[in-house]
């Protein structure tokens, strides 16, 4: 890894103003075998980047083909309180052009629960594109109460062009009680022009989940089209997906009855909201899309 971070009592770190896997322009890959940066172990309240440019970490080019490893990975139970801001995550320095890492910009998983990915405020924002897999990964039945806000996931730093990851924006496989963005002036993101979905929320263990406030399919200002390859929402099953989850997605809401719980999801090559079963007699059930 280029940074590890492993522990418990291991707490109150601050990664910041680094670039981590590419060379001193940041314009080359130069990338670390496994992760540009580990938090695991049950280590909490440590801080990848900060709020402003001279925190900004560039976390790019890490991990090599097919092995998994993502920019930042946020894993095991205990592992919790950590932030990630501020950060250029799959791109150049300049964050108009993919640099990307082999596996997830982020990836939670094996119960970290309550981390933080972005924030409200555009200084707290990480912009996690053209990366190898997802842009955003939070997988498994234990990861819950992670919060995403403020990103942009599979855009250029201007909100303006497409830097596709190559797979989902944000896949919610099998994690239950999380948010993707939220009703709190500036907690929605921008999750466009990705390659495949850009959010899914797969699994049978995938329940409880707000996906608010979010600009699905458009550019930053949401004036004109950025679309995600296939769907702006998939709810269902994870067959369908590369998962180690089984079942489909249920009891997940989509928007809200409030302007500011409301997403807009337009412009996408696919559906803007697809919900579906495997075709036998299995499917997501009380999911909510209002707003």
């Amino acid at each position: 890894d280029g940074v590890g971070i492993s522990g418990p009592g291991t707490s109150g770190n601050v990664v910041a103003g680094n670039y981590l896997g590419t060379d001193a322009s940041g314009t080359v890959a130069l990338g670390n075998t496994f992760n540009g940066v580990d938090i695991f172990g049950g280590a909490t309240n440590n801080t990848v980047g900060g709020t402003t440019a001279r925190a900004r970490n560039l976390i790019s080019g890490n991990g090599f083909s097919g092995n998994g490893f993502s920019a930042v990975s946020i894993g095991d139970a205990g592992t919790s309180g950590n932030v990630v801001e501020g950060n250029y995550i799959g791109t150049d320095v300049s964050g108009s052009a993919a640099l990307g890492n082999a596996g997830s910009g982020v990836h939670v998983f094996r119960g970290a629960s309550n981390n933080t990915i972005g924030g409200t405020s555009a200084a707290d924002r990480n912009v996690i594109s053209g990366n190898q897999a997802n842009g955003i990964l939070i997988e498994g039945s234990s990861a819950t109460g992670n919060l995403v806000q403020g990103n942009y996931v599979g855009t250029s730093a201007d909100g303006t062009s497409a830097l596709a990851n190559a797979f989902q924006g944000v896949s919610i496989d099998g994690a239950p009680n999380n948010t993707v963005g939220g009703t709190t002036p500036g907690a929605g993101n921008v999750i466009s022009g990705n390659a495949n979905n850009g959010i899914i929320l797969i699994g049978s263990t995938a329940t409880g989940n707000v996906v608010q406030g979010n600009d699905v399919g458009t550019s930053a200002d949401g004036s004109s089209a950025l679309p995600n390859g296939a769907a702006g929402i998939f709810i269902g099953d994870a067959s369908f997906f590369v998962s180690s989850s089984t079942g489909a997605a249920s009891d997940n809401t989509v928007g809200g009855t409030t302007n500011a719980a409301r997403n807009v999801i337009s412009g996408n090559a696919g559906d803007g909201v697809f919900l579906r079963g495997t075709g036998t007699g299995s499917g997501p059930t009380a999911n909510l899309v209002e707003g």
